[in-house]
């Protein structure tokens, strides 16, 4: 598939909508050559450790807790409901400034669903042991306050953030270099995944 196709994807990524973007300059990243992800204070996971390491955890490899836990959870429900199901865990970095390590900025954010004939995923880290069949509960009810211990108001005002972006996000569809049939694929996604957290 040409570079040019998932730049369109890419390019019509709803995120900026509802995220502020913050500036690369200064920051470090901290995934070493061969590819692991590291601590910033002597751990690291190696590519072989990736299937077992699923999306809850990332968030234990910063230091700014409760603040990343957020963003991550945003993150994830924002690649759900637009059909990524290809941001594994190579496609969430950390970076460190000033001594703190935080997520990076967002990057890779398409809709990779609409791009492959039978898609048999969702999503691509584990959650709640299964990558298909997921429901609203599997997000918020498990992820975010289970395991990310977030409280209901939080995860109320991330959804509602989500919601309020739609119109803008459709508008980004329809002037698109997608082809009609793709951008039909990418609103009937987007519709029902939203659909799934009224």
């Amino acid at each position: 598939m040409s570079v040019l196709f998932f730049a369109c994807l890419s390019a019509c990524s709803p995120w900026s909508f509802f995220t502020k973007k913050r500036p690369l300059a200064h920051y470090r990243q901290i995934r070493s050559k061969s590819g692991s992800l590291s601590s910033g204070a002597g751990g690291s996971l190696s590519p072989a450790s990736y299937a077992h390491f699923g999306p809850a955890k990332v968030v234990y490899y910063v230091r700014r807790f409760q603040v990343e836990k957020v963003e991550f959870f945003k993150r994830i429900v924002f690649c759900f409901v637009t059909g990524n199901e290809d941001m594994h865990l190579k496609n969430f970095s950390l970076i460190t400034k000033n001594g703190k390590t935080t997520l990076a900025p967002a990057y890779d954010l398409l809709n990779s669903s609409i791009a492959i004939k039978n898609p048999e995923e969702e999503i691509a880290l584990t959650l709640k042991g299964k990558k298909s069949n997921l429901k609203a509960s599997d997000f918020t009810d498990y992820y975010a306050k289970e395991r990310l211990q977030l409280n209901e108001k939080t995860i109320e005002t991330i959804l509602q953030d989500i919601f309020q972006a739609k119109e803008k996000w459709e508008d980004l569809i329809s002037i698109s270099f997608l082809s009609d049939d793709m951008k039909e694929k990418y609103s009937k996604i987007l519709e029902r995944r939203l659909k799934m957290f009224y």
